[in-house]
């Protein structure tokens, strides 16, 4: 090798090495998911995936365990445990032409790496939530007013089928929650500020929340239920009582939110906020208290 060669042959390893670094270092989060086996997951717009432990004090104790790849747009993550293995399924989107086909990406997240793209859409997959009582990945496809289910996961190559066909009073699907036991899912408008319940076996859907704002996160606690909301429009987030009567109130009013653009619950029920817009992830008690605040 000329002296030239080995020159431009180390520039391109720093460049790679400092891009590489540069990715790792972690853009803004965009989306959480937990808990399983003391562990949420984070996902920033570069499409790092992270996982930190439930009792993480900073964002220095987060781990990354790999990237999408490159012209990727990641979008919603949702973590789970299958087979004695953890997982997470992480939708994002790939640029063709005027559209933006999604694909769903499987993380194993001992394994770490590059993730496995198990699935492919002619149609934007936005909202993401793993289902423990049918061993299945629910996703919502923004373009047809759908909700998908990919099964069994894991799999390199699971059957995808349109579970719910178009629900036709939302104008887009963004983000969505589970109820594993009762089979409903919960799904919001981003653009109407709404939010619908859809019953998994008939299909049938009925209006929840509406003048929400711009609805980025949704998140379920079953235990209190309680629907949590986050409205980037407002810049706070929404408790929404679910039984006897629904009602919605703000929660952690005394939180300073600038864009709280992801949610997930531990096991403890305390809710996780990322906010996208300070780069920090708030930990809150079921009351409303503010536990923690981690920070890069």
């Amino acid at each position: 090798m000329t002296l030239n060669a080995c020159f431009s042959y180390v520039l391109a390893a720093l460049i790679s090495a400092a891009a590489a670094n540069t990715a790792l270092a972690g853009g803004r989060i965009i989306a959480l998911a937990g808990e399983t086996n003391a562990q949420i997951a984070a996902l920033d717009d570069l499409g790092v995936l992270w996982v930190m432990r439930t009792d993480a004090r900073s964002f220095r104790d987060a781990k990354p365990i790999g990237q999408l790849p490159g012209g990727r747009s990641p979008i919603d993550l949702a973590l789970f445990s299958a087979g004695g293995t953890d997982y997470a399924a992480v939708t994002g989107a790939s640029r063709a032409g005027w559209k933006w086909p999604g694909i769903l990406y499987l993380f194993d997240i001992a394994r770490g790496g590059k993730p496995q793209a198990v699935a492919l859409g002619q149609g934007t997959f936005t909202g993401v939530v793993y289902d423990p009582s049918r061993n299945r990945v629910l996703i919502a496809e923004a373009r047809q007013l759908a909700v998908l289910e990919a099964a069994p996961i894991p799999s390199g190559s699971p059957k995808i089928r349109s579970l719910v066909g178009t629900i036709t009073a939302m104008r887009t699907i963004g983000p969505v929650a589970l109820d594993s036991v009762a089979q409903r899912l919960y799904c919001a408008d981003p653009v109407e500020g709404t939010v619908y319940a859809v019953d998994l076996e008939s299909g049938r859907y009925s209006l929840v929340a509406q003048r929400l704002g711009e609805v980025r996160a949704l998140c379920l606690d079953p235990q209190r239920a309680r629907l949590y909301v986050g409205d980037c429009a407002r810049r706070r987030i929404w408790a929404i009582r679910l039984n006897p009567t629904v009602r919605v109130e703000p929660f952690a009013a005394g939180v300073n939110l600038r864009e709280p653009d992801g949610l997930a619950m531990d096991a403890a029920g305390n809710l996780w906020i990322a906010d996208a817009g300070s780069g920090e992830i708030h930990v809150l008690a079921p009351n409303g208290q503010l536990l923690r605040t981690l920070t890069r």
